[in-house]
């Protein structure tokens, strides 16, 4: 992922440098989706499986078939383009991450079947070394926030999208709600300073800018799918935060980058932040 604060990256980045785990479900460093069912026991096995039920969802949203030309942008250490590269054939592939750490893991332990072409991009997600309608998919699962402009990227991947190419994406996207509590003063004791501190760079938590809705209707995107995943998603925070997320915020001693978290899961589980996928196609280029 890009910009990312090291709460949950560290301990699988770890793994992948040092060639642990059997194969590319290890290399997934995002949240899981649990299909609304809460998982009977904390375990790196059971978060591994919900990852990569996230991943596949946003690989199906995207429409990812055979014979494609796919950039993967925040790709943390490969996981997503390594199921991907299992998967399909004859396929060419993109990983782009600003974190070059993670770009040396993902090189190291992601290499391409026979007939697919595999590159590794160390680039900021708001300048994609990538041609003008040079991709037919775009993928972006849990790191929008962290490239410091949601517009920027959107017209980024509208740029390198082909005609008729989909970006799919999964982003923390903030409910009015948010702000209003923030204003009223009913977050708990240390959430603003958790934000702030513990969350790295995270573009408009507050949801103070356009949303997707508004920004689509300047930029040559179409939402296709829009689908809320908070519920299938909260249970992940059992498997990275240590403890109640409300003591967590308010406890002196507590990491900030654990803080972080607790704000997100705190916000997560009221409704006032919510995980949604997104699926949105580029729009015809004028002439075409």
């Amino acid at each position: 992922m890009s910009g990312r604060s090291d709460w949950i990256y560290a301990d699988h980045a770890a793994r992948a440098l040092a060639g642990h785990g059997p194969g590319h479900d290890d290399l997934f460093i995002h949240f899981g989706h649990f299909d609304g069912t809460e998982p009977a026991e904390r375990s790196d096995a059971a978060l591994r499986v919900a990852q990569r039920t996230l991943n596949d969802r946003l690989v199906d949203l995207a429409r990812v078939a055979d014979g494609l030309r796919v950039a993967d942008v925040g790709c943390g250490v490969g996981g997503t383009l390594a199921s991907i590269n299992a998967a399909f054939s004859d396929m060419e592939l993109h990983g782009v991450n600003i974190d070059p750490r993670q770009i040396e893991a993902a090189r190291a332990r992601v290499a391409p079947r026979p007939g697919n072409r595999l590159a590794w991009h160390v680039a900021d997600a708001l300048a994609l070394p990538l041609a003008d309608a040079s991709m037919d998919r775009v993928l972006a699962i849990e790191c929008v926030p962290h490239f410091g402009s949601r517009e920027g990227f959107l017209r980024e991947a509208a740029r390198v999208l082909v005609d008729g190419g989909v970006l799919a994406l999964s982003d923390f996207v903030p409910t009015p709600a948010l702000r209003d509590g923030r204003a009223r003063g009913l977050l708990p004791d240390g959430f603003a300073a958790a934000v702030e501190a513990g969350l790295g760079p995270f573009d408009d938590f507050w949801g103070e800018a356009p949303g997707y809705d508004a920004l689509v209707a300047s930029i040559p995107l179409a939402i296709l799918d829009r689908i809320d995943a908070s519920a299938a998603t909260l249970p992940t925070y059992r498997f990275i935060l240590r403890g109640d997320p409300e003591r967590v915020l308010a406890s002196p001693a507590a990491a900030l980058a654990d803080r972080g978290v607790a704000a997100l899961a705190w916000a997560q589980a009221r409704g006032l932040l919510r995980m949604e996928y997104l699926a949105l196609r580029r729009e015809p280029r004028a002439g075409s």
